[in-house]
């Protein structure tokens, strides 16, 4: 194409295509002077500046992890720029103080370093090795550069060195852990009440008013997410073997240069006669099995003396047939006896146990003499293989360089494996997406910028030998249901809403009259005959409470000796919980063994030196000049 270009572009069509290449230089130019810019700085951090393209690639990536996270439960309303953005943005300015730090301070990656990182990383292994192919690839669907990849990596390794020294410099004495083991193995003794949230629930205090103006300002609760439905051409083993010629001829010389790497397994299809064998029973046993092989030496059949005289109730009927055999199938001896005939021999008796066996062979097949005929399948198999791996990173660049080219239309990709265009029914973000569009990297790209505006995506790697480029056919946006559709729904919410706010106010109400003397046990009674739990010894880590109650019964402060503390916990679920603390019991570091106790010294060394680590980093940007745009 360059060539045809070079060629033509002559005298008026020399002058045309310089002008029309000149058109945005003198643009670029203009904007340049007018101080506007596609790409403006957002913040700067001693002097080093954050840009916008910077940041949204950041939101991206950040939202393309939520989606493959938390997959079904996903809701696009809750990772919306006002909200992401500010947190993003100042996640970056750390980042770019601890980077400076880190120049300062002299941390340095060595190419080796990165390279054999680099190759750990499994995206980048096949069957265990890296493989540059597959780095390449999954760099140019990401729309990165080797040499941008290997910067962003040589940084985050830089800045792992750097958070290490910090926590490996980290003690803790016999003192803090001695202190911790006290508070972190306290038992407290408490009584309880439960008030459930149930009895505060009452759908027909809900006024139309009252629901209406709970819809207005929850309507996020009420969206349907956006929808579409999706083309796609697939290039996988399926599409190749389509572009594979295959004849007889080809496949045996293909056989021929690849012998050694062909091999089944020797089987055999064996008969046997079982006399079984039980305490006391041995010898009769031996010796008819001996009188057998005589009859068989005589002519008789071995079908027939099977039929008449094998204690095998699976194979007797059928004259001792066990059809094919391999070797790992059988008890040793018996494996060992049968794999030493020829085909059309009997063995003699063979001891096992399950008692006598007399075994034929009728016939062998494979091992050393399979041949073409018998391997045929396999070498079918491996041959398309080896031929779709060949033809794989040709055709993979092909089709991507026809998305990209012809970006409104997967017509020439699928020309190109001579498939049809494969369409889905709907589907929305977040939803449940099946077959080869279950990909994560696959709803990130129907849901990237490029591709809603009606672009193909790029052409996506989901699997050896398998990728997909897609393009949206159908799009429906985000929508929040009418209310006359969600009254229910909406009034139901509400219900629970002034439940909740009930139960809270009633709890708060009754800690009062605690405090002011009353009985727990009495006052559970009185209110409602509410259940009474008493005594019960629990720990920080109990679970089979509520973590709210749990919680507020050890924030409490230790009552007196023969004194009561009291406190109150709504849950998750609303119920409320009224709790007397009665009692506490100090842990004790001296119950702990050797091992025990230096594992939560190395636990408690990873929190503090977490909590060092964090407030370096809070000091250095204090330090720093930071300004944000």
């Amino acid at each position: 194409m360059l060539q045809a270009i070079r060629n033509r572009a002559q005298g008026w069509i020399a002058w045309i295509i310089i002008i029309l290449i000149s058109i945005p230089f003198a643009l670029f130019g203009i904007q340049e002077y007018l101080g506007i810019s596609s790409n403006p700085v957002v913040a700067a951090v001693n002097g080093v500046e954050i840009k916008e393209d910077d940041v949204q690639q950041r939101l991206r990536d950040f939202r393309d992890n939520m989606r493959l996270t938390l997959g079904d439960t996903y809701r696009s309303e809750f990772f919306e720029d006002a909200v992401l953005r500010p947190r993003i943005l100042d996640a970056m300015i750390d980042e770019s103080v601890l980077q400076q730090a880190v120049e300062a301070w002299n941390i340095r990656i060595s190419d080796d370093q990165l390279r054999a990182y680099i190759q750990t990383i499994p995206a980048f292994q096949r069957e265990g090795r890296f493989d540059k192919g597959l780095y390449q690839n999954a760099l140019r669907n990401r729309g990165m550069s080797s040499q941008g990849f290997e910067s962003a990596i040589r940084i985050e390794m830089a800045l792992n060195q750097l958070r290490r020294g910090i926590q490996d410099s980290h003690f803790i004495t016999d003192a803090a852990l001695a202190e911790h083991i006290r508070l972190d193995e306290q038992k407290r003794r408490i009584d309880y009440v439960h008030i459930p949230v149930s009895d505060f629930y009452a759908t027909s205090e809900v006024t139309d008013e009252a629901a209406k103006a709970f819809y207005q300002t929850h309507q996020a609760n009420y969206r349907i997410p956006e929808k579409v439905k999706v083309d796609y051409v697939r290039l996988d083993m399926a599409a190749l073997s389509a572009l594979i010629d295959l004849d007889e001829a080809t496949l045996k010389a293909y056989f021929d240069d690849h012998r050694d790497e062909f091999f089944i397994a020797e089987e055999r299809k064996l008969r046997h006669i079982l006399l079984a064998t039980t305490p006391g029973n041995e010898s009769t046993q031996q010796q008819k099995a001996m009188d057998l092989l005589e009859q068989l030496r005589s002519g008789i059949g071995f079908s027939a003396l099977a039929e008449a005289h094998s204690d095998d109730p699976g194979s007797s009927a059928n004259g001792g047939d066990l059809g094919w055999v391999s070797q790992g199938m059988m008890v040793s001896e018996f494996e060992q006896a049968a794999f030493a005939l020829q085909a059309g021999a009997y063995s003699d008796p063979v001891k096992t146990e399950y008692g006598y066996h007399i075994i034929q062979v009728d016939q062998i097949r494979y091992g050393d003499n399979a041949g073409f005929a018998d391997l045929r399948d396999e070498i079918t198999a491996r041959y398309r293989k080896q031929q779709a791996e060949d033809l794989y990173y040709t055709y993979f660049e092909r089709m991507a360089d026809l998305a990209y080219e012809s970006p409104d239309s997967l017509i020439p990709a699928a020309e190109l494996v001579g498939d049809s265009i494969k369409q889905s029914d709907w589907l929305s973000r977040g939803g449940q997406w099946d077959g080869v569009l279950s990909d994560p990297k696959i709803m990130n790209a129907v849901f990237s910028e490029e591709v809603l505006q009606g672009d193909n995506s790029d052409l996506i790697e989901i699997a050896p030998i398998d990728a997909v480029v897609v393009r949206i056919a159908e799009y429906e946006p985000a929508a929040v249901k009418p209310f006359v559709e969600v009254r229910q729904e909406v009034v139901a919410e509400v219900a629970a809403k002034l439940a909740r706010e009930k139960v809270v106010e009633t709890g708060e109400r009754l800690l009062q009259k605690l405090s002011d003397g009353a009985n727990l046990a009495d006052l559970a009674a009185a209110e409602s005959n509410w259940e009474f739990h008493a005594a019960r010894q629990i720990t920080r880590q109990q679970n089979d409470m509520p973590l709210e109650m749990v919680n507020a019964s050890f924030l409490t402060a230790t009552p007196e000796a023969g004194a009561t503390a009291y406190t109150g916990a709504a849950s998750a679920t609303g119920d409320y919980f009224l709790i007397a603390v009665r009692a506490v019991d100090d842990g004790d570091v001296t119950q702990l063994d050797g091992d025990a106790r230096g594992a939560r010294r190395q636990s408690l060394q990873n929190v503090y030196s977490d909590i060092e680590f964090t407030q370096l980093r809070q000091a250095l940007r204090e330090q720093a000049e930071v300004e944000i745009y």
